[in-house]
């Protein structure tokens, strides 16, 4: 009797193992497995690749708004830079800021002068 236990106990043991074995290629259903059973594989792959695309298209869009900005900045700062130089620039013996005051008051004057020539007569 304990001969054919013994055979009994290794043919469940070796059925065991068959179903352990099995149960271990078996993870079950995954979610691509249930998504792929309800919508076309080719759906699924082209929106993936609208997906991507979108959000390359995305990072390459901030990429070069954030590169456009810089550059503007760039031009304000030199703008700015080239604007007070040219406030400093000396005209003679004058700043050009003060220098262009000077003759529009030079202008105006003569303006007058003209007007009160052409009044008096």
């Amino acid at each position: 009797m304990t001969e054919r236990s013994t055979g009994t106990e290794r043919a469940l043991l070796a059925r065991l193992a068959a179903l352990e074995k099995t149960a271990a290629q078996q993870s079950g259903p995954t979610l691509w497995g249930y998504i792929a059973s309800i919508l076309p594989v080719p759906l699924l792959v082209v929106a993936g690749v609208l997906f991507l695309t979108f959000h390359a298209w995305e990072y390459y869009n901030k990429g070069q708004q954030q590169a456009a900005k810089t550059k503007i900045e760039t031009i304000n700062a030199a703008l700015a830079s080239y604007d007070a130089t040219a406030a400093n620039v000396k005209v003679g013996d004058l700043p050009a800021e003060s220098a262009k005051l000077k003759a529009e008051l030079e202008n105006l004057q003569a303006n007058v002068a003209k007007i009160q020539a052409l009044a008096g007569c």
